[in-house]
């Protein structure tokens, strides 16, 4: 183990320790006796009868000046281009054949494929897994991968903007569509139905 991470570990100990007895204290006068247990757990040969209660440090400005009070969603109305071409792949399979083969005769078929990049050869079978799920669910329609949300969710989150900023305490809040964005990070895991959130200062 590295030196750096022994120390984090080691401080990350102190500040367990450190909420667990506050927590433990807090908590005495209602439950006293398992309260008293957990106590000698800590700090083993002594009471929290004998502890005194504790202290709020003072408030550190900084960082509640760095919290995270802005935030942007990204928000896909179409799969990625790797994903629509495992899609077609699955619809031209499902057509042919009526249903999906087993699970070790598509992943045989698209570890093969040309058509996807290397870079997304560990997410294609999840992904696979996914769409074959939503058939299912939707009784067997193949045409469910076509569009598998029956609402605008770029629409939804507008009409909710409000909400959204008051229960995440954000100052600002702006919701964009992934074809109007540029630079997006991780833009390739956005997708209908699974939206992508960043905070900033």
């Amino acid at each position: 183990m590295s030196t750096t991470a022994a120390v984090c570990i080691a401080a990350i100990a102190t500040v367990t320790i450190k909420i667990n007895r506050a927590i433990t204290l807090i908590l005495s006068p209602i439950c006293p006796h398992i309260c008293d247990y957990v106590y000698q757990l800590l700090y083993p040969n002594k009471s929290i009868m004998e502890a005194k209660w504790p202290v709020a440090g003072e408030i550190d400005q900084s960082l509640i000046d760095s919290y995270h009070n802005k935030a942007t969603i990204y928000v896909a109305a179409n799969y990625p281009q790797w994903q629509t071409f495992i899609i077609n792949e699955l619809k031209n399979i499902y057509q042919e054949k009526s249903s999906f083969p087993e699970a070790k005769t598509l992943a045989s078929h698209f570890t093969n494929l040309k058509g996807i990049d290397a870079k997304y050869i560990k997410k294609t079978m999840p992904f696979v897994s996914y769409c074959q799920t939503l058939v299912n669910e939707a009784n067997n329609n193949i045409h469910i991968l076509d569009r598998h949300l029956t609402f605008n969710e770029y629409e939804i989150l507008n009409d909710n903007q409000q909400y959204i900023k008051r229960e995440l305490r954000l100052d600002e809040l702006h919701i964009i569509k992934t074809d109007d964005a540029v630079n997006i990070n991780n833009s390739e895991d956005i997708t209908p139905g699974k939206p992508l959130i960043q905070f900033y200062v």
